[in-house]
């Protein structure tokens, strides 16, 4: 059995799920290069999809430059997930300030100097790819918590 044909074995059988997420990735890339390219674009997307989802970053920009390479292009995850690149303080001075504290109350609350507060905000505004105070209400989610009340 060749390479290929070992590879969309692995993307039919379905009790090797495990397996089949790189396989959608291989057999994509496989039919891509034999100029077989709606056939590449639904392994692409697939691979790109479940690839992204666990997290496999490198993996799935691999799989986008091959579904580009076939003429589509590839979605990016939902914006709403940028809050989960946050450190830990970040996302808790992100919260207090989200919450409507200043930087002078936040730094008392966790034992840390106003201008700590001002860098962990910058950094995790940058993470978030915003600019300002106003827009954390649209990007944290509220179930992403409240520390407002903690102290």
């Amino acid at each position: 059995m060749g390479t290929a044909a070992a590879v969309a074995a692995g993307v039919a059988d379905p009790s090797a799920s495990s397996r089949s997420r790189p396989a959608h990735l291989l057999y994509g890339e496989w039919l891509r290069r034999e100029r077989r390219r709606g056939e590449a674009r639904e392994q692409l997307r697939t691979a790109h999809s479940m690839l992204e989802a666990m997290g496999m970053a490198a993996f799935a920009e691999r799989a986008g430059r091959e579904l580009r390479a076939t003429g589509e292009t590839a979605r990016k995850r939902a914006d709403a997930a940028r809050h989960e690149q946050l450190t830990a303080p970040e996302a808790q001075i992100a919260r207090l300030a989200r919450d409507g504290l200043s930087n002078p109350e936040i730094g008392p609350r966790l034992f840390i100097s106003a201008h700590t507060v001002q860098y962990r905000l910058r950094k995790a505004f940058a993470k978030l790819r915003i600019n300002s105070r106003s827009q954390l209400d649209r990007v944290l989610p509220h179930e992403f918590g409240s520390d407002r009340d903690a102290h």
